[in-house]
């Protein structure tokens, strides 16, 4: 299963850094068996992060806007992803976090 996940990243100051970067570190040992499209929407245009392959890092011009930044996460997802997930960069996903949803 793939899964395009939207992550909304503010990391000014520099100090949620560490947050953004555990929240992906995280998110890629949560779940063995799906397979992460993860779309960093970094609202830093100061930073220069790489990332592995499955990540796309995207500045978005002029300021912060949640909604016009959840906008253009979506139109970067897949059409092969059959779900979506819009994310804050704080946060920690726990193991098996989407199959316990996909349960309910």
């Amino acid at each position: 299963m793939t899964v395009d996940i939207i992550i909304l990243s503010y990391t000014t100051p520099e100090m949620y850094i560490h947050l953004r970067d555990k929240a992906i570190a995280t998110l890629l040992e949560s779940e063995p068996f799906v397979t992460f499209n993860i779309i960093l929407v970094e609202s830093n245009k100061e930073s220069n992060y790489s990332y592995q392959d499955n990540v796309t890092v995207i500045y978005p011009e002029g300021d912060f806007n949640y909604n016009k930044s959840v906008m253009v996460g979506i139109t970067l997802c897949s059409i092969k992803s059959q779900w979506v997930a819009i994310c804050n960069n704080d946060i920690d996903f726990a193991n098996g976090w989407f199959t316990e949803m996909m349960k309910v």
